[in-house]
């Protein structure tokens, strides 16, 4: 999680949906804003947020398939591969 891949917009996202008592997040990856991120979203999801950090890509079916949505917040990437990856789990 680098301010590239802007992980804090999915934070000010939540925050405009206000209290939603059905709406866990799962936010996977490592890196210098991953615990802004923890910290920006943990008053509003409670015990909600499943943030288990680095995932191999052989354990990435098991939270695509577990998710309703993806996000992808980022800024840029030359090849979001991750979305393909969401996209094989529906």
């Amino acid at each position: 999680m680098i301010e590239r891949k802007q992980p804090l917009l999915i934070s000010e996202a939540i925050k405009m949906l206000g209290q939603v008592r059905n709406l866990y997040v799962i936010a996977l990856g490592e890196g210098p804003q991953r615990q802004l991120l923890i910290n920006s979203l943990s008053p509003n999801l409670e015990n909600r947020l499943i943030a288990p950090g680095f995932v191999n890509q052989s354990e990435l079916a098991k939270y695509f398939l577990a998710s309703d949505i993806f996000i992808l917040p980022s800024q840029f990437d030359s090849w979001g591969l991750v979305v393909n990856e969401a996209m094989q789990f529906g």
